[in-house]
């Protein structure tokens, strides 16, 4: 099997294994590229690749119209919102997108930076550098109850690393509407409302659930 497969996504990957190496093995041409897309940079490899491994960097009409072979686009993360579906399907390109590709290291690093926050990491590490011994108290998780604004795959998984650590965890999403959705640790619903407790949300995400109620888990 031959062919070229540009690579534009900055990560790709998983752990130590090389995928550009195990591609070339298989035959592969691998065009490395910068990931904002630019399209005049582009316009020299876009005609001679069969497939697109993208980051988040838009692929507009104008992209795919300088690429006659392409046939897969690969969007390394969720969604394909950088991406010209109308124009993919009307020149027969696949677009994939890889859910859960990065959730379980955001979730780690967001649960980081919150230890971090709670454990006045930084301003320990600060007072140590310059000689200062005097104690800083930080507060403890198992105390908390920590709100998760949105609770698709990374926020079930830091709910349930912070669940794990003793914080109790209230979750919210537009896009859920039914409580039995929710992993059994999180399933009992609260008696109050996003707006009551925590007053009325705003932007997209302010969307209103059964009689005009914002809903609410923990």
């Amino acid at each position: 099997m031959t062919g070229s497969i540009l690579i534009t996504s900055r990560s790709f990957g998983t752990g130590n294994k090389d995928t550009c190496h195990t591609l070339e093995n298989a035959g592969f041409t691998i065009i490395r590229a910068e990931s904002q897309h630019d399209l005049h940079e582009f316009s020299a490899a876009l005609p001679h690749v069969e497939a697109w491994i993208a980051g988040t960097g838009p692929i507009t009409r104008d992209h795919l119209a300088h690429a006659p072979r392409l046939r897969a686009i690969a969007r390394y993360g969720v969604g394909y919102d950088a991406v010209d579906l109308a124009a993919a399907t009307a020149h027969g390109i696949i677009v994939t997108n890889t859910p859960g590709a990065n959730s379980e290291s955001v979730a780690d690093l967001a649960l980081t930076l919150l230890l971090t926050a709670l454990r006045m990491v930084k301003a320990g590490d600060n007072a140590v550098r310059r000689a200062d011994w005097a104690v800083i108290r930080g507060r403890e998780i198992s105390s908390l109850r920590i709100g998760v604004a949105g609770f698709g795959r990374i926020g079930r998984s830091f709910a349930a690393r912070v669940s794990g650590l003793g914080a109790s965890v209230l979750a919210y999403d537009p896009l859920i509407s039914e409580v039995k959705t929710l992993p059994k640790r999180h399933a009992r619903a609260a008696e109050q409302t996003i707006e009551t407790r925590f007053g009325r949300p705003s932007g997209p995400s302010a969307l209103s659930g059964e009689n005009g109620r914002q809903q609410c888990w923990y």
